[in-house]
């Protein structure tokens, strides 16, 4: 996976080209995002991101790059957060562990939510109308398979968080809205759950969403997006 210092990323297997598992933008300038954890204040509808693409906050950030590990602080609102980034060292599994410290005097409830955008090929320009989502009911897990490439027709990609699913949705549109973006997503300016809509024929994605509870002075951490591999797997029903 590639990690910009504002958070954008983007994440393969085997291939940077070819086996490309979420979208690749070859813009440097505007570094686009298209894998995002979002948070929102459920009491206020205050809305914003753990890193600064692509919501950024007035407040600062702090990010650290290491040998295979990028993390990013930020607090806002009294929620201090600390995002950690990197890859399984034993498995090809990409891991987003999120650590979030409630700094204020009131209790707080958050609804966490990732999106990671399928491309399953090298452009996903190409392969967004092949790509074909379902949710695993056993795991809550969201995944992807591309059926029309003879690389991918064989495994599965798939997004998890550690805890309960919410809500999900495997469309764009059910997540970003009507001509929306990645900065001013619809499904997180309201407070109902995501579509639930998976399938094919769809622009393909991978929204979670999950609801946590702190207490003054309580820590949570959660692997809020295992966003993963190609996996050899059984077949989807």
């Amino acid at each position: 996976t590639v990690v910009s210092e504002a958070g954008s990323a983007y994440t393969w297997v085997e291939n940077a080209h070819e086996f490309r598992l979420t979208t690749w933008h070859n813009d440097p300038v505007a570094d686009p995002a298209s894998e995002v954890l979002y948070l929102r204040d459920d009491e206020t509808g205050d809305v914003w991101c753990p890193t600064p693409a692509p919501l950024r906050s007035e407040a600062s950030y702090t990010v650290r790059h290491s040998a295979g590990v990028s993390s990013f602080t930020h607090r806002r609102s009294d929620v201090e957060t600390l995002l950690t980034v990197g890859i399984a060292p034993d498995e090809p599994v990409k891991l987003s562990i999120l650590r979030a410290t409630n700094r204020g005097d009131r209790p707080r409830r958050l609804s966490l939510t990732s999106y990671d955008e399928w491309a399953l090929g090298t452009l996903r320009e190409h392969t967004q109308h092949q790509v074909r989502t379902e949710i695993d009911a056993e795991s809550t897990a969201i995944l992807a398979r591309n059926s029309f490439n003879p690389d991918f027709a064989s495994r599965v990609a798939f997004s998890a968080i550690s805890g309960p699913v919410t809500s999900h949705t495997g469309d764009r549109r059910g997540f970003l809205g009507r001509n929306g973006t990645a900065s001013h997503p619809a499904a997180m300016r309201s407070s109902e759950p995501l579509d639930g809509v998976t399938g094919a024929a769809l622009d393909p994605w991978a929204a979670l969403g999950w609801v946590i509870a702190l207490e003054p002075g309580e820590r949570r951490e959660v692997d809020f997006q295992v966003e993963g591999p190609l996996l050899t797997l059984a077949p989807l029903a």
